[in-house]
């Protein structure tokens, strides 16, 4: 499992450590997406939610016990704060989904780097540079474009994924803090424990049994996830938050592409245009992110 979780050799001589694992991520996270919004057409968001935490915990878990690695966790604080605001984020971006197009709704979940920079400047003192700002602000004009919001047009999907990717950065930005003391399985693990055990309350009242197909959909979405918030969470220990959280616009690029071949879902000359926002975003900030070396000092 190591090897599908660190990026292949041919990755790490291109992208620094951190946008190279945040590729992998962005790819894990877009499949988890459009199996959340398939299995949604039957299942409650909150149970997709439960699905997706239990079976990434226990996957973790096992995983962690395999290599050794430690489940302990010396921050509770912080840590606290990183599994409440990403269970808050993870119900959000459920009940997105499930009311959405798959498109639509990965573009807003994908502000979230906008809200990392802004709290990366805050609580981190890691000041964006004029490069990774112009990235930024050239992606949330991507993101615009595909969603194309009117007066009036914002949805209750919409507001859930704007709040979503909100509740996301608080739950990013700790862990530039947490990678500083705790291993990326410990701090995914208790994230996803957290988020069973609210999640299997909630779903208690309005749980629909799975078919066969609707149980392989939870089983690969929270695999997908899992690997997808490993990397994730190797990735913002490793270089600043900003740069990092700016290559979550490649999901935006990847749930329109699933979205087309799953769903139907295709997108206007408007939308292709804001992908092509979000690509030249996404390559700026990789730009920036090889002239300025990863804060751990490492690259891939």
């Amino acid at each position: 499992m190591r090897a599908v979780i660190e990026p292949p050799p041919s990755a790490r001589a291109v992208l620094p450590r951190g946008a190279a694992l945040m590729v992998v991520a962005a790819v894990g996270f877009a499949v988890m997406n459009a199996c959340a919004k398939e299995a949604s057409l039957r299942l409650p968001f909150i149970e997709i939610a439960f699905a997706r935490s239990l079976v990434g915990a226990v996957a973790l878990a096992l995983y962690a016990r395999a290599r050794g690695a430690s489940l302990a966790i010396h921050n509770r604080r912080l840590m606290a704060l990183r599994a409440g605001s990403g269970v808050a984020a993870m119900a959000l971006t459920f009940y997105a989904l499930s009311v959405s197009p798959l498109g639509e709704a990965s573009a807003l979940l994908n502000l979230t780097p906008l809200f990392v920079a802004l709290l990366g400047a805050v609580f981190l003192g890691e000041r964006p540079s004029p490069a990774i700002v112009v990235a930024l602000c050239l992606g949330m004009a991507g993101a615009l474009l595909v969603f194309q919001p009117r007066p009036g047009a914002l949805s209750r999907g919409g507001v859930a994924a704007i709040c979503a990717s909100a509740t996301a950065a608080v739950s990013m930005v700790s862990l530039r803090r947490l990678g500083d003391t705790e291993s990326s399985e410990a701090v995914v693990t208790h994230f996803l424990a957290a988020g069973a055990v609210v999640t299997l309350v909630a779903t208690a009242p309005v749980f629909v049994t799975p078919t066969a197909r609707e149980l392989s959909l939870l089983v690969v979405a929270g695999l997908s996830a899992t690997v997808a918030q490993v990397t994730m969470t190797r990735a913002y220990a490793a270089d600043v938050a900003a740069r990092v959280g700016g290559m979550n616009y490649l999901q935006i690029v990847a749930g329109l592409a699933l979205g087309a071949a799953v769903f139907g879902e295709r997108p206007g000359a408007l939308a292709w245009a804001g992908i092509a926002a979000i690509l030249a975003a996404g390559a700026a900030l990789v730009w920036s992110a090889r002239r300025a070396p990863a804060q751990d000092g490492t690259s891939l």
